[in-house]
């Protein structure tokens, strides 16, 4: 088992919240990083190795200003 770690991204790049996950390889952690998508962006990360950015399908707000 191998530790991952997930972000999720607000819109503005800042990193909302971190869980730490165990899986067998990164396609099993992509796999598990679908049921965290609550709207943001996540990053996976193993260790200093980004392994896969998902950017949310749901349509954020306009950031016109």
């Amino acid at each position: 088992m191998a530790l991952y770690n997930l972000f999720l991204i607000d819109p503005r790049g800042a990193v909302l919240r971190r869980l730490a996950l165990e899986a067998e390889s990164d396609g099993e952690v992509m796999s598990l990083a679908g049921g965290h998508d609550d709207g943001h962006d996540i990053e996976i990360w193993s260790g200093e190795r980004l392994v896969a950015i998902f950017r949310s399908e749901k349509k954020r707000p306009s950031q016109e200003g």
